[in-house]
C-alpha cells in the first residue's frame, strides 16, 4: 500500500507555485473582477429624458418641455424648465411664462395655453377632516 501511495505522489508532479502563491494570486485576481462589473454602462441621472419612442412604427415621439422643479421666493418666481431656469414672463421656446404654482407652471402662446406638472403622475387631493367635537374631551 506504501509502495501505491508513493507510485502516486511522483506521478503527479509538485505545484508550479506553492499555496501561498496561488491563494495570493487568487486574491488578486478576484479583486479585479468586480471593476469590470462596476465598469458597465450607468445611466447619468441629471440627464435630460430622452425622446418616447413610438411602439408601433418605432419612430420617436416628441414630447412636450419638462417642469423639473419650482422655486417661489417673495420676490420671484422660477421654473427649471428642461434644464434651464426661467423667470415668471420670460419665454420658453415660442411660450411665455405666465404662473408658476407648487404643483405647476402654465406657458402661453397667442390662445394655446399649456400646463406643466411637476409630478404629472401624482394628483392632489383635499384632505376631508372629521368635523366632529369630541365634547367629553374638553371637560376635566
Amino acid at each position: 500500500m506504501a509502495r501505491l501511495v508513493t507510485a502516486l505522489v511522483s506521478a503527479f508532479p509538485r505545484p508550479l507555485f506553492p499555496n501561498c502563491v496561488r491563494m495570493g494570486l487568487f486574491a488578486f485576481v478576484s479583486l479585479l473582477l468586480p471593476s469590470t462589473v462596476l465598469a458597465q454602462d450607468v445611466q447619468d441621472p441629471t440627464r435630460p429624458p430622452v425622446l418616447a419612442q413610438d411602439t408601433v412604427s418605432g419612430e420617436p415621439v416628441m414630447t412636450g418641455p419638462v417642469l423639473q422643479s419650482v422655486l417661489i421666493s417673495p420676490s420671484r418666481k422660477i421654473a427649471m424648465i428642461d434644464g434651464v431656469a426661467i423667470r415668471l414672463g420670460s419665454k420658453v421656446g415660442v411660450y411665455t411664462l405666465v404662473k408658476v404654482t407648487e404643483t405647476e407652471v402654465v406657458l402661453r402662446q397667442g390662445r394655446h395655453v399649456q400646463i406643466l406638472k411637476l409630478h404629472p403622475d401624482f394628483e392632489k387631493k383635499p384632505v376631508q377632516t372629521n368635523r366632529k367635537s369630541n365634547s367629553s374631551a374638553a371637560r376635566p
